[in-house]
C-alpha cells in the first residue's frame, strides 16, 4: 500500500512520516501483545517490505537494521515487564534471521525498482521519439520559413516541464559580444530586436549549457518571472553571422534531468540540421540572384558594345567598297591595302556576330524556329557559297551520303541556325586545313538522328585540346590572328545542343574530324523553343 501510494507524493518527507508510525504501531502492538511470541510480530516484516520497495538499497539495509533493532528492544522491553529472564541466544538468532530475510527482501526490492525505472525510461524515451520525430516533421514542412522553424521551436519547448519562457537569440557583432533576439514566446519579457551583451559562457562545440541563477557567468537579466535556471542550445553555426541560441527558462529542475537533457540535444541536432540546409539554401539563393544579375548585366553589356561597333562597321564597310570603285586600276600596293582592310573588317564584323550570339546563348534570348527542314540541300547550298574561300587555297570539298538503309534528309531544325553550324565548321576546316587538301563532308543516319561530320587534314588535336576545344575563349593554336577569339565552336556546340543535338571530335580516322547529331523531323518533336 505504501509502494503504491508514493505514487502520489514528491515529496518523501509524507511517505517517511508515515513508515515511522507503521513501525512504532507494530513495537506498541508487539509489547502489549505477548512480545517474542507475539502474532503482530508480522507487522515488522511488513515494514521489512515497505522499506526494500520505497528506498533504494544503501537507505533500505539502514531502516532494516533500524527496525531489527527496534523489535529486539520490544521484545527486551516485554520480557523485562513481564519479569521473564531476557534469552540473548533467542533475540541474536532472530535477529540474524530477520536480516537474512531482509537481505533477500532488499535484494527483490532493488531488482523490482530497476526493472521499474528501466520501463519508464523505455517509454519516455519512446515518447521523447515519437516527439522529436512530430517536431522534425513540422521543421520539414517550414518550407525554409527562417519565422515557421523558430515557431516550431518555442512551441515544442513550452510543452516541457517547469518551462517559464523560450527565446532565439543570434550574435550580431563578434567582437563586441552582441546579441539580438529574432523570435519569443514571451513578448513581454523578451521583446523581439531586444538587444544584450555578454549573453552566456558561450563556446559553439557545446550543443547544450545550463545556467543556475547563482552563476555569475550568465547574464542575470535572463531570470526572470522566477526561474532558477537558464538552458542554452546551440542552434546554429553556419558562419560567423549566424550563431544562434536557443534559451530556455526553467522555475525547477526536472525529475529526470538525463532524460530532458536527451531529449534537448536531439532537439538542438534537429534545429542545426533544418537551419545550416534553411542557410545554405539561402546562400545559394542569394548566389544564384547574383550570378543572374551579372549575366544580365554581361549579355546587356556585349549586345550595346556589339551594336555600338556593328554601326561604324557598317560605315566602314561602304567606305572601303566605295574606295574600290574610285580606284579603277588599282596598283599592287594599293590592292594589298584593300585587300587587308577588307580582311579586317570582315574579321571584326565576325568577332562582333559571335559576341553577340554568345551573349544571346547565355542569356537564353535565342528563339529556334524549328520545322521540317532538308539538311541535304543546305549542305549543298553552302559548300557551293563557301567554294570560292577553298579555292583560294587549292582546297577542294567533297561530299558523301550514306543512308544507312534509309532515306532520310530532312531534319527538325531551325534553317538560319543550321546554315549557321555547317559554315562555322566549314569555315574552320578551310582556315586550319593546309593548301593543295581535301575537305570532306559525310552525311549518314542512325536511328531518329542524322549525323553529319566535316574532316580535314590539319594538325590532329590532343587529348587536352579535344577536352576543351568547345569551351568558350579557348583557342589551340598559338597564331591568334588565325584562330579568332575562341567562340566559333563553343556557339556550334550551343547552337547543336538546342537542336537536342550532340557534337564531339571524331579520333577514329586518320583525319581531324568534327560530328554532330540532328534529329529526325517527327510531328511529335518539332516546335518552336
Amino acid at each position: 500500500t505504501l509502494y503504491i501510494f508514493s505514487k502520489k507524493f514528491h515529496r518523501k518527507f509524507n511517505i517517511t512520516l508515515i513508515f515511522i508510525l507503521d513501525i512504532i504501531q507494530g513495537s506498541l502492538a508487539v509489547i502489549l501483545t505477548g512480545g517474542y511470541s507475539s502474532l503482530f510480530f508480522v507487522l515488522y516484516l511488513l515494514s521489512f517490505f515497505e522499506a526494500g520497495l520505497f528506498f533504494n538499497w544503501r537507505l533500505a539495509s539502514v531502516w532494516i537494521v533500524g527496525i531489527d533493532l527496534i523489535q529486539v528492544a520490544a521484545t527486551t522491553i516485554h520480557w523485562t515487564a513481564a519479569k521473564v529472564p531476557v534469552s540473548t541466544y533467542d533475540l541474536v538468532s532472530r535477529f540474524i534471521r530477520l536480516l537474512i530475510v531482509g537481505l533477500i527482501i532488499i535484494i527483490q526490492g532493488e531488482l523490482l525498482r530497476r526493472e521499474e525505472e528501466n520501463q519508464q525510461k523505455a517509454l519516455q524515451s519512446a515518447e521523447d521519439l515519437k516527439k522529436l520525430n512530430e517536431i522534425f516533421t513540422k521543421l520539414e514542412s517550414t518550407s525554409f520559413n527562417e519565422r515557421k522553424i523558430f515557431h516550431v521551436l518555442l512551441s515544442s519547448i513550452l510543452s516541457l516541464e517547469n518551462v517559464l519562457y523560450a527565446f532565439v537569440i543570434y550574435r550580431i557583432d563578434i567582437h563586441k559580444d552582441k546579441w539580438e533576439i529574432r523570435a519569443t514566446s514571451n513578448p513581454e519579457l523578451f521583446p523581439v530586436g531586444s538587444v544584450y551583451y555578454n549573453l552566456i559562457n558561450y563556446r559553439a562545440e557545446t550543443s547544450i549549457l545550463r545556467k543556475g541563477v547563482h552563476e555569475t557567468d550568465a547574464n542575470h537579466h535572463f531570470f526572470k518571472s522566477g526561474a532558477r535556471e537558464l538552458i542554452g542550445l546551440n542552434l546554429a553555426d553556419y558562419n560567423e553571422y549566424n550563431k544562434g541560441l536557443l534559451m530556455i527558462g526553467k522555475n525547477d529542475a526536472p525529475l529526470h534531468v538525463s532524460d530532458e537533457t536527451f531529449f534537448l540535444k536531439a532537439l538542438a541536432l534537429e534545429a542545426q540540421l533544418i537551419l545550416h540546409n534553411f542557410y545554405a539554401f539561402q546562400d545559394k539563393q542569394d548566389q544564384i540572384k547574383k550570378l543572374a544579375e551579372f549575366k544580365e548585366t554581361q549579355a546587356t553589356f556585349f549586345s550595346a558594345a556589339g551594336h555600338e561597333i556593328k554601326t561604324p562597321l557598317t560605315i566602314l564597310k561602304t567606305l572601303q567598297s566605295t574606295l574600290e570603285l574610285t580606284i579603277p586600276v588599282p596598283t599592287e600596293n594599293q590592292k594589298d591595302i584593300l585587300a587587308t582592310m577588307k580582311a579586317n573588317i570582315e574579321r571584326l564584323d565576325n568577332l562582333t556576330t559571335d559576341i553577340l550570339e554568345t551573349a544571346k546563348l547565355e542569356n537564353s534570348d535565342l528563339t529556334l524556329h524549328r520545322k521540317e527542314t532538308d539538311i541535304i540541300r543546305i549542305i549543298r547550298n553552302r559548300i557551293e557559297a563557301i567554294q570560292p574561300l577553298a579555292e583560294s587555297k587549292n582546297q577542294k570539298i567533297l561530299f558523301k551520303i550514306s543512308h544507312g538503309g534509309k532515306n532520310i534528309s530532312t531534319v527538325c531544325g531551325d534553317r538560319k541556325r543550321l546554315i549557321e553550324i555547317i559554315s562555322n565548321l566549314l569555315s574552320n576546316a578551310i582556315k586550319f586545313s593546309p593548301a593543295n587538301t581535301n575537305l570532306i563532308i559525310t552525311y549518314s543516319t542512325e536511328k531518329d538522328n542524322v549525323i553529319i561530320c566535316v574532316y580535314d587534314k590539319g594538325a590532329s588535336l590532343s587529348p587536352k585540346e579535344q577536352k576543351n576545344i568547345f569551351k568558350k575563349y579557348y583557342t589551340s593554336s598559338p597564331d591568334k590572328a588565325l584562330t579568332g577569339f575562341g567562340l566559333g565552336l563553343y556557339i556550334t556546340k550551343k547552337l547543336v545542343e538546342l537542336h537536342n543535338g550532340s557534337i564531339c571530335v571524331d579520333t577514329h580516322t586518320r583525319w581531324k574530324g568534327f560530328c554532330f547529331t540532328i534529329p529526325v523531323f517527327s510531328k511529335e518533336n518539332c516546335h518552336e523553343s
